[in-house]
């Protein structure tokens, strides 16, 4: 047994001495930032004013005391030092390849050399695709986050640069990708899509087993809007269903739909009418809670979609991915919509609004969590309701509102959305000259913003019957008030 001591003790003795060395190689870097000179960078507004740019249409390229800059957004410009400024130039005047260029000697994606092009002959094929007869590349118009950069390694690069030692780390970049070489040459099909009959890419991904030259975009819709466009990221072929370059395990067929909820990053979700499944990207909600139904379509008072179930209501855990059960199902026997948010069950009357949760302190405001709810109006009968007007603003067509009278108490059923900063889909009107001030036809649409606030609507009484809802930061404070 103690022979074995020595041994632990210089394993011990080992990681202290990594440890200090890697505190004292911190300690240094921080002291020399402090008393280097940091590297100066040229703003984004001295190179469009000074500089001179690439070509004369769409163009990231700038050139500036002989020396080629591109702008990386999210992460300013950098030089390229291997230009040849005397034969620089666009790669084509389309605006999907202004963050290309090529010189007698190589083509560049951004700052990034493309290898084994030919910068004679290359061409664009469209949306980004590259070729030059042989090889074939796609560089990408939106950058970034660069994941082959780690931490640690962005960190010391950081500290490098800065003090004048190491370039710029490439923290954002223009993501590019090499295709499969092959005799027949790559097309564009669709947007965003090549093939060659043999290899299909998705915005430069290999798409497996697609048909490119048959892939379309399924229909999507988003928000109240009844128009139909072309989904963002789903596509099929006639047999297969892709969300960008990754199969969704489902056939292709017509009852097929998306929609797209809040219109933001990955905000879509595939609807398969036919069973009443949903898909989020390439995961099917669980078939155990199927039929689902759709409750909310857009995020007017709402930050995700709630789904119905005879088993309850459930939201997709966007940061988690995963269907969580919110709450009870109050709709199993029959749903009825009054208006956007708002709907009664035969009994009661229902509808969404957001509550956030902040705190306050002297370092400012922090979000803790983000939630959708649906509330239970109390003293309501639904029997009772009666649209009585609308609201619009000015000689605008946009309704901004719809009124309604229960019993005694008018209601307020807001159209404009929290991007207008009604949180909420029902608001009780104070009094009758409350009443008469939002119905007046010469109010305008800075007028509607301050009703709340100005305490002509009122929040009801209500029940809070399920709240969807998802963290953002860490608050101490909530770990004894999970009852909001």
């Amino acid at each position: 047994m103690n022979s074995h001591l020595p041994t632990e003790k210089q394993q011990k003795l080992k990681q202290l001495i990594v440890i200090f060395c890697i505190l004292l190689i911190t300690l240094l870097f921080a002291f020399t930032l402090l008393i280097a000179e940091p590297t100066q960078e040229l703003s984004s507004f001295e190179l469009d004013q000074q500089g001179q740019k690439v070509g004369s249409g769409p163009t990231e390229f700038r050139i500036h005391n002989q020396q080629l800059y591109v702008a990386v957004p999210s992460n300013g410009h950098y030089v390229i030092p291997e230009a040849d400024l005397k034969t620089i130039r666009m790669l084509s005047d389309d605006i999907a390849t202004r963050q290309i260029a090529v010189d007698q000697k190589h083509v560049y994606c951004g700052n990034m050399i493309l290898k084994n092009l030919n910068p004679q002959t290359v061409r664009s094929i469209g949306d980004g695709y590259i070729s030059d007869g042989q090889v074939s590349y796609y560089c990408s118009q939106i950058t970034e986050r660069n994941t082959e950069l780690n931490v640690v390694q962005e960190v010391w690069q950081i500290l490098l640069h800065h003090t004048g030692i190491g370039s710029k780390p490439q923290s954002y970049w223009y993501p590019h990708y090499q295709l499969e070489t092959s005799q027949s040459p790559y097309q564009l099909t669709v947007q965003g899509t090549v093939s060659n009959g043999e290899y299909t890419y998705f915005r430069g991904k290999l798409v497996e087993q697609a048909n490119g030259h048959t892939m379309r975009y399924l229909p999507s819709y988003s928000g109240s809007s009844d128009r139909l466009r072309e989904s963002s990221h789903y596509t099929a072929d006639g047999t297969h269903v892709y969300y960008k370059n990754q199969r969704v395990p489902v056939q292709d067929h017509p009852q097929l739909m998306v929609f797209d909820f809040g219109g933001g990053i990955e905000s879509e979700f595939l609807h398969d009418r036919k069973t009443q499944n949903f898909y989020y990207q390439t995961s099917p909600f669980s078939q155990k809670y199927s039929p689902y139904h759709l409750l909310n379509k857009d995020d007017e008072h709402a930050h995700d979609p709630l789904f119905l179930s005879q088993q309850g209501i459930y939201f997709y855990h966007r940061q988690e991915q995963k269907l969580q059960r919110t709450g009870d199902n109050p709709f199993s026997q029959k749903l009825t919509q009054l208006a956007p948010d708002v709907f009664h069950n035969g009994q009661d009357t229902y509808y969404l609004g957001l509550y956030d949760k902040y705190i306050r302190s002297g370092r400012g405001t922090k979000l803790c969590y983000r939630s959708t709810v649906l509330y239970r109006l109390k003293n309501a009968p639904v029997n009772r309701w009666q649209k009585i007007a609308e609201v619009k603003y000015g000689n605008s067509r946009w309704r901004a509102a719809t009124i309604w009278k229960n019993g005694a108490q008018y209601y307020y059923f807001d159209e404009f959305g929290q991007g207008q900063g009604f949180d909420q889909a029902v608001y009780l009107i104070k009094d009758a000259y409350a009443l008469r001030f939002i119905l007046n036809p010469s109010r305008s649409s800075d007028d509607i913003r301050q009703y709340a606030g100005r305490g002509i609507l009122l929040s009801p009484q209500v029940e809070r019957l399920a709240k969807a809802k998802y963290d953002e930061n860490f608050c101490v404070s909530e770990l004894w008030s999970q009852n909001e």
